[in-house]
């Protein structure tokens, strides 16, 4: 039954897992639309993205799919004001099968789903979430060690307004035994998204200092030169650098993950280093973002 996603707080670890296992379906699958209903997905991003929004047209067109995108309601000179979002919706409504939306607005889907019964796919809400970075970051973790329950993971970077990092705490949250560390300034680390990690067992620490070699997952949020909090000095966003020394600090099978694009939180000289993923893990969200849409914007 198609239904939305809005917070990773919407799925149990039994239907994580059945993205997963539909994702891994698809991925070794012959393409062909042929048992996919025509439908049309409105991708509707407000705030600027290369691989989110890309992704989900191949992922949609890989399934047969055809996409409407759209980057701003329609403003121009001679309009006092943007169209209202719950205008669009309504508009949009007429002829779309479900809907991909990235606004800078946290509480945007307050606007969006009263408005319409189609499913609405959250493509990252202001600093709060983006569910489906977390799904694919969680498909690579599970893609590359089997598993998740067990798993030790190491946020870097500013976690306080990463909300890829917010939803992947709280994927992280429905595993058991995971041990979760983040190595990020004092008032840049997570505030929230960590309610109900420590359950099943799961710890959670914050540190100010990057300590490694525990890890199994070292996963990088970015450290931008500026956020709501202030204008950070190189030498400070330097300390949460990912470099070949730290390559070097790690576990052989540790592996990098980034949910990119990457600004200079991680050494070109890790690119070609076997623990670096981010690049995988880029590859492995295409057959993700098509289990997202098949799992939850297409009919049975």
């Amino acid at each position: 039954m198609p239904r939305s996603l809005l917070s990773i707080d919407d799925l149990s670890k039994t239907e994580v897992m059945e993205v997963f296992n539909q994702a891994d379906e698809l991925r070794n699958a012959e393409p062909g639309p042929d048992s996919i209903q025509p439908v049309i997905g409105s991708l509707l991003f407000f705030e600027k993205s290369t691989r989110t929004r890309l992704g989900f047209e191949a992922a949609a067109w890989r399934l047969g799919v055809k996409t409407l995108v759209m980057y701003e309601t329609k403003v121009n000179g001679t309009m006092s004001a943007a169209e209202s979002l719950p205008d669009t919706i309504r508009t949009l409504d007429a002829f779309s099968s479900f809907y991909c939306i990235r606004h800078p607005d946290s509480d945007v889907f307050d606007e969006v789903t009263p408005y319409t019964k189609q499913p609405v796919i959250n493509s990252g809400n202001g600093y709060d979430e983006h569910p489906t970075q977390a799904l694919i970051d969680g498909y690579t973790m599970w893609q590359r060690f089997g598993e998740i329950d067990g798993l030790s993971v190491s946020f870097v970077g500013q976690l306080k307004y990463s909300r890829a990092a917010h939803s992947l705490l709280r994927l992280l949250s429905k595993f058991s035994d995971v041990s979760v560390k983040e190595f990020a300034p004092q008032q840049l680390q997570v505030e929230g998204y960590t309610e109900g990690l420590t359950a099943n067992g799961n710890t959670f620490s914050s540190h100010e200092q990057p300590e490694w070699g525990t890890e199994d997952i070292v996963y990088v949020t970015g450290f931008p030169p500026k956020n709501p909090d202030g204008e950070f000095p190189q030498e400070l966003r330097d300390r949460y650098k990912v470099t070949e020394e730290t390559v070097n600090s790690l576990r052989p099978e540790a592996v990098i993950l980034n949910p990119l694009p990457r600004i200079d939180e991680i050494a070109q000289e890790v690119d070609d280093l076997p623990n670096a993923h981010y690049f995988m893990q880029n590859k492995l969200g295409l057959f993700v973002r098509m289990a997202v849409i098949q799992t939850f914007c297409l009919e049975s």
